[in-house]
């Protein structure tokens, strides 16, 4: 089973302002798929933006000669970005040899929304721009996967997917983003099954807080999921959808429940589900989690790598994925 990586999980490389020698910055896609192939994955979710034609077929000849196979991360069609512009960035993409796109569409739902009211006007801009999204789509013959992005609770997700029914419209699934929104990770799947295109692959660990609790992304086998319990239930409800690892190291996400701040757009949500997350956090959380603290930003580069390093080797020793063929050993 291959195994991908998305751009986000070089979090820090990405297009950085900085100066290294050992780990340079990831400077555009060419970059990011040879570091993705050194490390052994066999896919990669790239961004998508602002190609031409001559990067679209630098990535599509990258890719096939490193036998990689490539989803499309678009950004999303909200807040003034132009339909122009998002075709055009799937229709480079499709050039490229992608048929998946994984998108977002908004932010953080209790930093982003302080009133229901915004929180409805949202949804229903998201429910526009997907409507304009899907003929385009559906025209270039790819598909555009949402993904649960700590705004839409999973309920929320699949009914505006069913709402829209099309083929080419489905959910790229985080497996612990709705975390953040009271959710259990095996609850936001069962919800967001019939919708599944695309999953991003992580592990979690939990702290207790006096606003509530904060999260953050481990390697694999360190956190709290069940890994092998989630994917084998991807697996059944879409045999066709990739994995593809998220392991983005930065400082741990508050997620403030206890606070009156968090709560103006979730106010449906009953007591017991407040309840029930506080008690998952309480038997499984540490005293700490880890932190960016002071190190410099080569030493976060450094850091990246490893957990990146730590997961894929779980990965591929414990979780049944496969090594490309084509890598070269890490220890040449």
């Amino acid at each position: 089973m291959p195994l991908g990586v998305v751009v986000h999980s070089f979090w820090n490389r990405w297009q950085g302002d900085y100066s290294s020698v050992k780990l340079p910055p990831l400077r555009g896609p060419l970059d990011l798929l040879d570091t993705a192939q050194r490390m052994g994955f066999s896919a990669v979710q790239l961004e998508v933006k602002d190609w031409d034609a001559d990067v679209a077929r630098q990535v599509r000849q990258t890719a096939e000669g490193y036998a990689l196979h490539l989803e499309g991360s678009l950004e999303p069609p909200m807040g003034g970005r132009r339909m122009e512009d998002v075709e055009r960035d799937l229709r480079r993409g499709r050039e490229a040899g992608i048929e998946v796109f994984r998108t977002y569409m908004g932010w953080r739902r209790y930093e982003q929304h302080r009133r229901w009211e915004d929180f409805e006007a949202y949804r229903r801009a998201v429910t526009e721009a997907l409507r304009r999204v899907e003929p385009v789509a559906r025209r270039l013959g790819v598909k555009v996967a949402v993904e649960n992005h700590k705004d839409f609770r999973a309920e929320e997700l699949a009914e505006l997917l069913r709402q829209l029914s099309s083929p080419h419209l489905g959910c790229c699934l985080d497996l612990a983003n709705n975390l953040a929104l009271l959710e259990k990770p095996e609850e936001t799947l069962d919800l967001l099954a019939p919708h599944l295109m695309t999953v991003h692959l992580k592990d979690m660990a939990v702290a207790a807080t006096e606003a509530g609790f904060s999260m953050a992304e481990v390697p694999l086998g360190e956190g709290e999921l069940d890994l092998k319990g989630l994917m084998a239930k991807c697996r059944r409800h879409a045999p066709e959808a990739g994995f593809y690892l998220e392991m983005i190291t930065r400082d741990p996400l508050r997620i403030p429940c206890l606070e009156e701040g968090y709560w103006p757009t979730l106010r449906m949500l009953p007591g017991w589900r407040l309840a029930s997350i506080l008690s998952w956090v309480r038997q499984r959380g540490r005293a700490s989690l880890p932190t960016l603290g002071e190190r410099s930003k080569e030493q976060i580069c450094l850091w990246e790598e490893e957990q990146i390093l730590a997961c894929a080797a779980v990965a591929f020793e414990q979780l049944g994925f496969t090594r490309n063929p084509t890598a070269a050993s890490l220890e040449e």
